[in-house]
Parts: C-alpha cells; structure tokens; sequence
C-alpha cells in the first residue's frame, strides 16, 4: 500500500462515535457466520478430497492436461484469497470493524523456448478480481500508518501486469516492459511476503507503483558478478501518489528504482542484502498540520534496505528452518507522512516436526511520522504481528494472524486486531 498525502487529514473521523449495542453486534456476527461457513467449506472440501491432498492444485492435472501444458510452455494458475480480520479491541471503535475481503487472482505464463518460439522469452498476463469490505478495520482502528492487511483497497476488476521478459548472455541480462507491480522486483522478499501487514512487505514511505495500482513500465537486472546483480526500473505515476496503470510513462511524471543485490554463494547461511533508493518526480505536497497551507514540492525520494537471513538450515530435514529478516526506509518528513520505518521479524519453517510445511512468523515494526506534525501530538506507530500458517494440503493454507498496533497513525489508541486468511490454489 502506498502513501498518500492526504492520509492525515482523515485519520481520525471516527473518534468518539457512539453506536448502540444491536448495531454493534449484528454486523460482526453476520460476517463470522460467513466466515466460519467459508472455513468450515474448507476444511470438508480438504476431507472429502483427502485421496487428493498431494495434488499441488485443488484441480488436480486435468487428466494429464495441465503437465502436457507446462511441458509444452504454458503455466496456468488461479488463486483465491479469502480474509476476514476485526477490531478486537481499543482503537477508536470495535462496532462494526469486520472486514471481509476476497481476491480472485488468474495467471497465464507462456515460455517462449518450451513453445518452440525463440529462446529467452517469457510473457505473462495477470488478471485480479478484489471484492468486499475494502476498508473497515482500518478505520475501527484509527487510521494506522500501515493498513492491517495488504489486500485493503477499493474493490476492482483490472489486469494487474501484462509483460514481456527477455533473459541475454546465459541469463546474466533480464530486462522487462509492460504494466506491472514494481513490488515484486524491488523490496521484495518471500518472508517479508508472508505476513499480513502491509507496512512488511511494502512500506508505507516507498512511493512505487504496486497493489492496488500497479503500473507501465521497463525494468532491468545486470547479474555484475555471482553474487551481485543491479535492478533499475522506471514506470509511469499520476499525481495521486500511485501510478495510472497505463499513463504517464511517455507523457507525464514517473517513478524511477534502483537496487544493489548482494547474494553470497557460500553455504546455507548465505543471505540477499538489498540496498536501493527511489525518485519521483510527482509534484508532491507538504505535510503539514491541518488549517495550514502547504508548499508544492517538484519531487519526492528516499532510501531503503531489505536483508534476508538464514538463521538455522538443519541438514537433511525436510525444509525445516528459520529465516530472519530486517527492513528499513526513510523519506524526507517534510513532503512524506512516514519520514523513517524499519522492521524485523522471524519466520519458522517447521516448527512442529510433524507439519514441515507450516509458518510460523513473528515481526515488529516502527514507522515514524513527520515531524512536522508533532504539534498535533502525532508521533509514531508501532505494530506486533504474529500468524501461524498451516498447509492442510499443498493446495489449501489457512493462517491465523494477530496484530498489535500500539499508537495507531502516530496518536490512537492501542488496538488488537485478530483475523484468518484462507488460500486455495486450484
């Protein structure tokens, strides 16, 4: 999720509302009710195939169809997404705080060497659907710097990415054009990816083109040695803070990345360390406390750091392991509501010996707001999460997730928020 500046102007519309009782209750217990319908469809749809638990995919091969399709270059992929998270506690509101989301994702990968076109190639269309409550426990809980989940946004209908890749010289040169999500190339890590806040996996201080509004572009990798490699990558960007998906890149303002990747090659223990920075040149307003008048500012940037750590890889132990991570990112706090943001956090592969395949994740983040908002007591947010994310089979994964939020947009009221995330991949 990315900043917007105009974020702190409605952080706290909804303090002191007094909502009786009976509208308090039904809402959240109409939507448990269909969640738990949802869960427990799950788990009997998981019992009733138990003689397909180790399909990959709850479809199964399709009678040999979808291996003779991947053989022959062509990967296709549906996913669905379905959470619920609500406010337990403090915030500004637990009446009616339960949010309910579903995301609908269909892929089509096509390698143009297995196809029998030219070698190097790879193109890929992705079309996502969002749908539900879009934002509700973000508001029960004051308006937090980074929103509980990383599917908070307006329900949509689009063609998230749509590109082209070309691999040269034995893989060493990637370059890639067309519309994508410029997360999944830069500050981007599969156990950051893992949880559920958005602030872990995309900062709030990182102005790029991503969910929900991925955008047109190009990007490259120059794979220097073999154990770094320079991204760069420019995309198009509209003056709301997020790219227009399909503008701007020839005719308007745009968002440039780039990032050092540094892989050491030598044994388990060997992590990815990201350093990168950003530059828009978005016209971008002030921050400043509300009935004052802000400057325009031609630009926006900042810097940021992801590292990626093994922390104990047993031998021969069937994927168990730990992996830490560690994050940090600052934005000049005149023009940014998030001036400076780290976070670090653990995730266990394995924690019970019988369940190999299971997550455990726990992770803190910090996320400092502008200074030039400390006149209205706005300060700084903190968030705890921990989930636990069980694979009832290879196509199924349900992860429980709660979340501490301790000072919700820099000056709420401590929240706890708790919800479950179900993933099927058919």
């Amino acid at each position: 999720m990315n900043l917007q500046n105009s974020a702190n102007k409605n952080n706290k519309n909804n303090k002191n509302n007094k909502i009786n009782h009976i509208k308090r209750l039904m809402p959240t217990s109409k939507y448990l009710s269909n969640f738990g319908v949802f869960v427990l469809l799950s788990v009997s749809l998981s019992i009733a195939l138990a003689d397909s638990t180790q399909r990959q995919n709850l479809t199964g091969n399709w009678g040999g169809t979808r291996d003779q399709l991947e053989k022959n270059g062509i990967d296709l992929e549906a996913v669905y997404t379905f959470e619920v998270f609500t406010n337990v506690s403090g915030g500004d509101t637990t009446s009616d705080s339960t949010n309910v989301l579903g995301n609908i994702d269909l892929t089509a990968t096509l390698d143009t060497e297995k196809l029998g076109w030219w070698k190097g190639g790879t193109f890929f269309i992705y079309y996502e659907n969002l749908h539900g409550d879009e934002n509700k426990t973000d508001d029960a809980v004051g308006g937090p710097l980074d929103s509980v989940s990383s599917l908070v946004a307006d329900s949509f209908s689009q063609f998230s990415a749509w590109w082209y890749q070309h691999e040269f010289a034995s893989g060493k040169v990637r370059l890639k054009a067309g519309k994508d999500d410029a997360n999944t190339e830069f500050m981007s890590s599969d156990t950051t990816g893992a949880f559920i806040n958005a602030g872990f996996s995309s900062p709030a201080n990182i102005l790029y083109p991503t969910f929900p509004d991925p955008g047109l572009g190009f990007m490259g990798e120059f794979q220097v040695v073999d154990w770094l490699s320079l991204s760069a990558g420019i995309y198009g960007a509209d003056l709301n803070g997020r790219s227009n998906q399909d503008q701007g890149l020839f005719d308007g303002d745009h968002i440039s990345l780039a990032q050092f990747n540094i892989t050491p090659t030598a044994g388990d223990y060997a992590g990815t360390y990201r350093f990168g920075g950003w530059y828009s040149t978005l016209e971008t307003d002030e921050i400043v406390p509300d009935g004052e008048t802000p400057k325009d500012y031609d630009n926006n940037y900042g810097l940021f750091v992801l590292f990626d750590q093994p922390i104990y890889v047993p031998k021969n132990d069937n994927g168990r392991r730990v992996d830490g991570f560690f994050e940090l990112s600052w934005a000049p706090d005149d023009r940014n509501l998030v001036t400076n943001y780290f976070a670090f956090g653990t995730l266990v592969t394995g924690l019970i010996p019988s369940r190999p395949a299971d997550q455990t994740g726990l992770a803190f983040s910090f996320a400092e707001a502008s200074n030039n908002l400390s006149s209205e007591g706005i300060t700084d947010e903190k968030v705890f999460e921990l989930f636990y994310s069980a694979n009832v089979n290879p196509w199924l994964a349900v992860q429980p997730d709660l979340q501490w939020i301790l000072d919700p947009g820099g000056d709420g009221d401590n929240a706890f928020v708790a919800g479950l995330r179900t993933t099927i991949t058919f």
